[in-house]
């Protein structure tokens, strides 16, 4: 793969500029908008653009080509073909939102969260900073763990309790990659005609919005655990706790990200 200045086969090519304007802008805070421009009317020679692919990686990686190195296959039919396809599908199963998830709180006939309502301050360092610790009844050393840590793809928590038919139980644990989401759920009844639940529950649960933090693109906000320079760092959402309808577009479903099972002992 070579400039296409350093391309000898006889024919002069256009400067980049003559055929394709890039901009890019920001938004504020973590988000930007990239504008492509096909402006090869006025040049020696006028081309369409094929469609294409981005993804945003970390400074030393080079995903989509290496200048001196020979194309992968996917991004010779995008220089060949103008099909993207391959790329993409390769791009898309290599990347995206992975996030862990935070120590988290549990109540037996108690609210940890009431939907509709503001925030309680232990609840807001539970969304925001992943911190339970205002809470009577916590959960946060991951299964054969030996202290409390986040639980990443392929870990867990658990905790037991004891239970009688009538009462419900309450938790949530933070989105690490978010600025105060939590997935969780409220009033989950433990028995149904006297028989206890037990299995897989995770249709009962739901992605949540603290409302105590404005909400950054997921898993790149500044202010987002990891990336934020101390707790409770971002700027004040004033809102309510609510199911979270528009999550960023790379954030899979809830049932993707997490999966909850009750036993009855």
């Amino acid at each position: 793969m070579l400039d296409i200045v350093n391309v000898n086969d006889g024919f002069t090519y256009p400067a980049d500029e003559d055929v394709i304007k890039i901009t890019l802008a920001h938004d504020g805070g973590t988000m930007f908008t990239v504008t492509i421009e096909n402006v090869s009317d006025s040049a020696s020679f006028t081309t369409p653009l094929a469609p294409g692919v981005w993804v945003v990686n970390e400074d030393g990686q080079s995903p989509l080509f290496s200048e001196g190195q020979a194309s992968s296959i996917s991004l010779e039919r995008v220089a060949e073909d103008g099909d993207n396809s391959m790329l993409d599908a390769s791009l898309s199963s290599n990347s995206g939102f992975v996030s862990p998830f935070a120590p988290g709180a549990y109540a037996i006939n108690s609210p940890v969260f009431i939907p509709g309502e503001a925030s309680s301050v232990t609840l807001e360092s539970l969304a925001e900073d992943g911190n339970p610790s205002g809470f009577t009844n916590v959960f946060n050393t991951p299964v054969e763990g030996n202290s409390p840590a986040p639980i990443f793809p392929g870990e867990s928590y658990s905790f037991d309790f004891n239970a009688e038919e009538g009462d419900v139980l309450s938790f949530a644990t933070m989105l690490v990659h978010s600025n105060d989401w939590f997935a969780g759920a409220n009033g989950i009844d433990l028995f149904t005609n006297g028989t206890a639940i037990s299995g897989d529950i995770t249709n009962m649960i739901k992605l949540y919005d603290g409302g105590t933090e404005i909400d950054q693109y997921a898993g790149a906000g500044s202010n987002q655990p990891v990336r934020q320079s101390g707790a409770n760092s971002g700027a004040d959402e004033n809102g309510v706790v609510e199911t979270e309808t528009k999550p960023s577009s790379n954030v899979p479903t809830i049932s993707e990200m997490v999966k909850v099972t009750i036993i009855n002992m």
